[in-house]
């Protein structure tokens, strides 16, 4: 009985310390498992300042919208530079303010081939004034918002007129 009672000790002891080596092992992996996500984390973190930081300080006008409703998301403060507006219902009723063939054609262009590349477009801002941007749109694929850059392109455009004129008087 005694032989009996040691080998049920020394089993027990011995479920013990496997039982104590199997969870010292799953907590180290958790461990590794914790800290990789947390360094993942921290990269996304970094990339998301660098991004944001690009967005905000970008001389050119950036823009997210939805090219189905037209409806601003986001956008830098150049853009509202660009469009000399302070918010952004001013800037949506100026972005909705092209004419309907102009938005027709770029919203056909990026729900069907999902870009936009360069496009001149004019309109005329709160000065009755003609005014010119360069716009270049791609939709993203995974939220469907399309991701623009726009130049203002207006003194570009009055200098081409300029020296056209130019050329024909001489």
């Amino acid at each position: 009985m005694n032989d009996f009672l040691l080998l049920i000790i020394i089993g027990t002891a011995l479920a013990v310390i496997f039982a104590v080596a199997f969870i010292a092992v799953l907590v180290a992996s958790n461990k590794r498992i914790i800290e990789s996500q947390q360094n993942r984390l921290l990269e996304i973190q970094k990339s998301e300042k660098r991004y944001k930081a690009l967005f905000e300080n970008s001389l050119a006008g950036m823009l997210k919208f939805d090219p189905k409703t037209w409806e601003i998301v986001d956008a830098n403060q150049s853009m509202y530079a660009i469009f000399h507006c302070t918010s952004l219902s001013q800037l949506q009723k100026i972005f909705t303010s092209f004419s309907d063939d102009q938005r027709s054609k770029l919203q056909t262009s990026l729900l069907q081939k999902g870009v936009v590349g360069e496009c001149e477009l004019m309109y005329f801002n709160s000065a009755e004034k003609e005014q010119w941007i360069l716009f270049s749109g791609r939709r993203d694929s995974v939220d469907g918002m399309v991701h623009s850059i726009i130049i203002d392109i207006t003194e570009k455009k009055k200098w081409k007129k300029c020296i056209s004129v130019h050329k024909k008087w001489k």
